[in-house]
């Protein structure tokens, strides 16, 4: 009885696509091209950030070094998809999420939160259009 109840849990989970990727939670299942274009914007908008700033990527007064962009893409109710990047400052890991629309068929990220500094949540806007 145990077993067939986490099987059929697990095929649920599995069915609505929510997961556990990366360190960001995702939810509804993201396109192939929904997620190119959301890892696009967010390369996009942290390399013109770490140009603008001189190489290193400006984290609440943190001059951080980009370390890698998460796995999971999330699609939340108002149409906006988030992910995630770390970034370290020394031993410190700096977590930031991204929250990306698309309009007129272009994304873009519209903004920036940090999101965790070593694991423990910050919650701080950052930016936002």
């Amino acid at each position: 009885m145990k077993q067939t109840v986490i099987v059929g849990l697990v095929a649920l989970i599995v069915g609505l696509g929510i997961g556990f990727l990366g360190g960001c939670i995702t939810g509804n299942v993201v396109s192939e091209v929904e997620s190119a274009g959301v890892v696009t914007a967010m390369e996009d908008f942290i390399q013109t950030k770490m140009a603008r700033e001189g190489g290193t990527y400006s984290v609440e007064g943190r001059a951080t070094q980009f370390d890698y962009l998460h796995d999971g893409i999330s699609l939340k109710s108002d149409g906006l998809y988030v992910s995630c990047a770390d970034f370290k400052d020394g031993k410190d890991v700096i977590d930031v999420d991204y929250y990306v629309k698309v309009e007129n068929g272009q994304y873009e990220v519209v903004k920036e939160v940090f999101h965790k500094l070593n694991g423990e949540k910050v919650n701080s806007v950052m930016w936002q259009q």
